[in-house]
C-alpha cells in the first residue's frame, strides 16, 4: 500500500518517520545534508497570521506555544499554549544557556529550574554552576548581560524573585563581581527613575540615596525592635523615622549614644563658628545648651541666644572653670562683677552641715552650719583651759618649699598643734597634715574673755586703791592746813 495519501490541506504520510537525505530517519522529520554550505530547510510564508509571517509554529491541538517569524522566535503564541520543559543549549551540551520549566496553573512566564547537578546545571560557558536557575552571560565589552523591560506594564512587577522552599537560608540576590585577575571598579547597583539615579551602590562599599522630596528617604529597621535608621531630606535619624536634625537619635529605653573608640579622641565637633549641642530638645528652645565658643571655651547655659555668653552657667576654658563667669581667671572662679552684692556664691556641704561663701568688702565671708539643733553633747570651754592651750602654741613665719620666693606666711606647725589640740589637725590623702585654723576662734574667744575678766578685776582693785589714796591725800591736806593755822597762832603770841 502507498504510505502517501492526499489529506485536507496537503499530503500525509502514514508509514512512520520521514527522511530527507537519509535512509534511516530517527525522527518524525529527519533532514540531513552531506554537502557543506547547502541550506537544510527553507521556509517562507506568503501570508500573515495576526500581522506576523509564521515560518515555524510550535504547539498542540491548535494551542500555539511559540512561533518563528522574521528571524526571531517568540515564546507564548496566540492560542494560550505553553512552552514547557525546554532547553536552549550553549556551546557545549553540558552547559545550558537556559533550562526552564513553566508551572501550569500559575501566571509565570519562565521559571528557572535545575536538578542540582553541576554537569547539567545552567552556567557560564566553560564553567558549570550547580544549583543555578538561570545564568546570563555577555561576551561583549559593552553589552547588557540581562535586560528586563516592559512597555505596557502599569501596576505589576517588572521583576519578581520567589523561592518555594520555606527552609531556604541562602541569598535572595547575590552579586559577586571582580572575579579573576582584575578588580571590579564599577557600580554594584544603579537604580534610576526616568534616567535619574535614586539608589547607587558603589564597588568601594559606599551607597548614595537621592530622595524625591524632603519627606522621603531611606529607612533601615530590624523587625520587632522598633529601632530604625532613617535618611530623609539630608537628615539622619536613629530610632526615629522622622528626623528633625542632621543627626536625630531617639530611644525610649536604651542609652542614646555610646562612643568607645581605640584612640583618645572619641568624639570631635568642628566648624568655622560656635558648635552647639542642645540638651533636652532638638532646637534652640532646649532647656540647656552646650556651646563650644570660638575662643576655645566650653559653656553650659540655659535656653537663650547661643551668642549670649553672659548667660553662661558654667564655662570651661583651659585649666580654669567659671560658674556664672564667662572668663574664669582662676582654677575655680565663681560669680562675676555683675553678680548681685551680698549674694552667696557657693555652698560646700556634707552630712554634718554646709559652709557658704558670700563675698564681702570686709571679713572672710565664710559661714558654716552652727545651729544648736544640729548639735549635741555640749560642754563649755573654760577660759583658763583655752588660755593655757593658746599660751602653749608657738606662731611662726615661713615659706613653702614649692615657692621659696613668695611672701612669707604666718601660721603654726601642724605637728606642734597636733600635740596640743589633735582635733584641730587632719591628715590629708597624701599623708600631709592640715590645720583647721578657724577652730582656734572659740579658744581665742574664751581666752580673751578670761583675760578681760582678769583685767577688769585688776582695774577694779586699782580704782579702789586710787580712791583710798585720794582720801588719804585729802586728809593729809586737811591736817596740813590745821598745822599751818596752829603755827601762825603760836607765832602771833
Amino acid at each position: 500500500a502507498n504510505p502517501w495519501s492526499a489529506v485536507t490541506g496537503g499530503i500525509g504520510y502514514s508509514a512512520g518517520n520521514v527522511g530527507i537525505g537519509t535512509t534511516n530517519p530517527n525522527a518524525s522529520l529527519h533532514i540531513e545534508n552531506s554537502t557543506a554550505g547547502n541550506t537544510f530547510l527553507k521556509l517562507n510564508s506568503p501570508t500573515t497570521y495576526n500581522g506576523d509571517y509564521r515560518q515555524i509554529s510550535v504547539g498542540s491541538n491548535g494551542s500555539e506555544a511559540g512561533y518563528w517569524s522574521t528571524g526571531q522566535f517568540y515564546l507564548g503564541g496566540n492560542g494560550g499554549g505553553k512552552l514547557t520543559n525546554f532547553t536552549v543549549r550553549g556551546v557545549s551540551t553540558s552547559s545550558a544557556v537556559i533550562h526552564g520549566k513553566a508551572f501550569p496553573g500559575n501566571n509565570y512566564g519562565v521559571i528557572g529550574e535545575n536538578n542540582g547537578s553541576a554537569s547539567t546545571g545552567a552556567g557560564v560557558v566553560g564553567t558549570a554552576v550547580a544549583n543555578a536557575g538561570v545564568v546570563a552571560e555577555s561576551r561583549g565589552t559593552t553589552n547588557d548581560t540581562l535586560v528586563v523591560s516592559s512597555r505596557t506594564l502599569t501596576t505589576g512587577r517588572l521583576s519578581y524573585f520567589e523561592h518555594l522552599n520555606s527552609n531556604y537560608s541562602g541569598d535572595a540576590l547575590h552579586m559577586n563581581l571582580g572575579q579573576g585577575s582584575g578588580s571590579f571598579s564599577g557600580n554594584f547597583l544603579n537604580l534610576q527613575n526616568n534616567g535619574s539615579t535614586k539608589l547607587l551602590m558603589r564597588s568601594n562599599g559606599s551607597m548614595a540615596v537621592t530622595a524625591v522630596s524632603t519627606s522621603e528617604g531611606l529607612a533601615v529597621s530590624q523587625s520587632g525592635t522598633g529601632h530604625a535608621a532613617t535618611f530623609m531630606g539630608g537628615n539622619v535619624g536613629i530610632g526615629t523615622t522622622n528626623p528633625q536634625a542632621q543627626l536625630d537619635i531617639q530611644s525610649p529605653t536604651d542609652a542614646i549614644l555610646r562612643i568607645n573608640g581605640q584612640w583618645s579622641s572619641h568624639l570631635a565637633l568642628s566648624g568655622p563658628g560656635r558648635q552647639v549641642i542642645y540638651l533636652g530638645a532638638a532646637s534652640a528652645s532646649a532647656p540647656w545648651q552646650m556651646v563650644a565658643q570660638t575662643d576655645g571655651s566650653l559653656t553650659f547655659k540655659p535656653t537663650g541666644n547661643v551668642n549670649d555668653a553672659t548667660a553662661s552657667t558654667l564655662t570651661l576654658k583651659g585649666d580654669k572653670a567659671g560658674f556664672g563667669n564667662t572668663a574664669p581667671s582662676k582654677l575655680l572662679h565663681v560669680g562675676s562683677a555683675t553678680t548681685t552684692s551680698g549674694l552667696a556664691v557657693a555652698d560646700f556641704q556634707n552630712a554634718s552641715g554646709t559652709c557658704t561663701i558670700t563675698p564681702a568688702s570686709s571679713g572672710s565671708g565664710i559661714a558654716c552650719s552652727s545651729d544648736e539643733r544640729l548639735k549635741e553633747n555640749f560642754a563649755d570651754v573654760t577660759g583658763s583651759f583655752a588660755l593655757d592651750r593658746i599660751s602653749r602654741l608657738q606662731a611662726v613665719t615661713y615659706n613653702f618649699k614649692t615657692a621659696p620666693d613668695d611672701n612669707r606666711r604666718t601660721g603654726y606647725k601642724a605637728q606642734e598643734v597636733q600635740k596640743i589640740a589633735p582635733e584641730f589637725v587632719r591628715e590629708n590623702d597624701d599623708g600631709y597634715l592640715q590645720v583647721y585654723y578657724d577652730a582656734f576662734i572659740p579658744w581665742i574667744t574664751e581666752a580673751i574673755k578670761t583675760l578681760h575678766s582678769r583685767l577688769t578685776g585688776i582695774e577694779s582693785r586699782q580704782a579702789g586703791q586710787d580712791r583710798e589714796i585720794a582720801s588719804l591725800k585729802a586728809k593729809n591736806a586737811e591736817l596740813k592746813a590745821r598745822l599751818d593755822k596752829l603755827e601762825k597762832a603760836l607765832e602771833s603770841k
